[in-house]
């Protein structure tokens, strides 16, 4: 009996000493080990993976991989269904469910791994057809929200049948809208490319809409990837390379910072912020994926895809 206490007890010594810090952020429900860890159980030991980094490219699909070396990179291109034509955006819930936007044509791809098991695919039918889809995200009960450049309208829905599709269009109208994301603050927040501008929004009626043109610092030349924690908005703007990072939506403590720690970025386009708060941008003319620990670049990594397939036009990028 001693032996078994004292095995069980060097076990969660074990677990303890590599689950040092449980992180669970405000704006992903789910609950993150960080650093190839281990959770006790009443089973018994389970180990949690990293998280990996999932890469949409508009030339050659959706990347994953496990580092930012090129460790354990996959690549698929939708083939279990219709192939991947022009992939604007990426998405993974916390399920572990993936999701694409293609520009064209216009659809929305839901799949449960990197095969492409059990893919669907919807175009929008339940309402206005789609035409070119430019962003996709969903929220933690599952509906799934895009933005369609051609229609220049939001939706969302319940399923990858339509179900309960709502759409709204803006006031004024949205003008070439390219990523959607819902905070942790439950506001949808969408980057409104050619007006340069964000918008929040209470829901997809409009209530309670707002936009920020980044006029506190930096004004926008045109808006992208965009992320939202409980302290910060993060802005990727191609138009003046740049990754813009405030407060609130009057833009309290401006930031910005243009990739110079390393290779300066070119025409960045989507971004991430991990539970670490560290930053993810990719850069589709310098073909590269980058990661630094804050606003002034510090340990910044770069990398092209070249563990296999190189980057073609990267326009998206997911850690989960």
């Amino acid at each position: 009996m001693l032996f078994g206490r004292v095995i069980a007890g060097l076990a969660l010594l074990l677990v303890l000493q590599s689950c040092q810090e449980l992180e669970c952020r405000t704006e992903d429900p789910s609950c993150n080990l960080t650093g190839g860890m281990s959770l006790l159980l009443a089973s018994g030991v389970v180990l949690i993976p990293d998280p990996k980094i999932y890469v949409g490219d508009r030339g050659n699909g959706l990347y994953r991989m496990d580092d930012m070396t090129g460790s354990g990179q996959t690549l698929y291109d939708g083939s279990a269904g219709t192939a991947f034509s022009d992939l604007r955006d990426a998405y993974v819930d916390e399920n572990g469910n993936l999701y694409a936007a293609t520009r064209l044509p216009g659809r929305i791809y839901k799949f449960q791994d990197m095969s492409g098991t059990g893919q669907q695919e919807y175009t929008g039918t339940a309402g206005t057809v789609f035409s070119q889809t430019y962003g996709v995200f969903a929220d933690p009960s599952g509906r799934i929200y895009m933005v369609d450049q051609g229609n220049d309208m939001a939706a969302s829905f319940d399923d990858m049948v339509g179900t309960n599709q709502q759409e709204y269009s803006g006031t004024p109208a949205f003008n070439n809208p390219n990523r959607i994301f819902v905070g942790p603050d439950s506001k949808i927040y969408i980057s409104d490319g050619l007006f340069g501008q964000i918008r929040r929004l209470d829901d997809l009626t409009g209530t309670g809409e707002v936009t920020y043109d980044g006029s506190a610092g930096t004004t926008f030349g045109g808006t992208f990837g965009i992320f939202v924690t409980s302290s910060h908005i993060y802005v990727v703007d191609p138009s003046n390379a740049l990754v813009h990072r405030f407060d609130d939506m009057v833009g309290s403590n401006t930031v910005t910072y243009d990739g110079s720690a390393g290779t300066a970025f070119a025409f960045p386009r989507g971004i991430w912020v991990d539970s670490q708060n560290r930053i993810y941008v990719t850069d589709e003319t310098n073909d590269l994926v980058y990661r630094f620990d804050d606003m002034s670049g510090t340990n910044q990594i770069e990398y092209n895809g070249s563990a296999g397939t190189p980057f073609s036009n990267p326009t998206a990028v997911v850690v989960r």
